[in-house]
């Protein structure tokens, strides 16, 4: 009985460590694997762009913090990376034939932020998005409270905000303030 309510006692420090530590290992990953430091702080701040609306949202719409919401906060934060990822991979090695098509107004961070979600966004849109939103919808008519409460409203607030950030947001922080990036090389036989 104790047990259920000692969560309570250290379920916000517990919080604020297990989300600084992801952001955080989120930056060292992204900032290796995308080999831009400046690309890296723009996708961990979108994700954390994302939490923090989502646990506005759960504010809002009456989810409490406990353990099970914590645990979707931090699925929600790998979920997040992974409508990021593919945008920031795009704008850093940008395709050469896509890279050719261009807009003449667009020039350098802004030709690749256009290049990648030329390449990517319609993937990030139909695959991940739209996929996510069909599933996340059956949890609409459960009868179960807890996936009601703790899944459906979290999940649905994670879809919506991830995709707005991911396609809308990113693309433009990155136009500012991503790092340099790579053609692919195409080869022709």
């Amino acid at each position: 009985f104790y047990i259920f309510f000692d969560q309570y006692v250290s379920i916000v420090r517990l919080t604020g460590t297990l989300l600084g530590s992801a952001v955080a290992i989120i930056f060292v990953l992204t900032s290796v694997i995308l080999g831009s430091i400046a690309t890296g702080a723009v996708v961990t701040t979108t994700v954390v762009m994302i939490v923090v609306d989502i646990i506005g949202t759960m504010a809002i719409a009456g989810v409490s913090l406990n353990a099970v919401s914590l645990v979707n906060l931090i699925i929600c934060v790998g979920i997040g990376v992974e409508f990021c990822a593919h945008i920031a991979r795009a704008f850093m090695f940008p395709a050469r034939p896509i890279m050719e098509k261009v807009p003449v107004e667009f020039r350098g961070k802004d030709a690749r932020a256009w290049a990648a979600l030329v390449n990517v966004g319609g993937s990030v849109f139909s695959g991940i998005t739209v996929t996510k939103l069909l599933g996340v919808s059956v949890l609409a008519f459960t009868r179960s409270k807890i996936f009601e409460i703790y899944y459906f409203r979290v999940w649905l607030a994670l879809v919506i905000f991830a995709a707005t950030h991911a396609l809308i947001f990113l693309p433009v922080a990155l136009s500012y303030f991503g790092g340099g990036g790579m053609y692919k090389l195409t080869h022709h036989y």
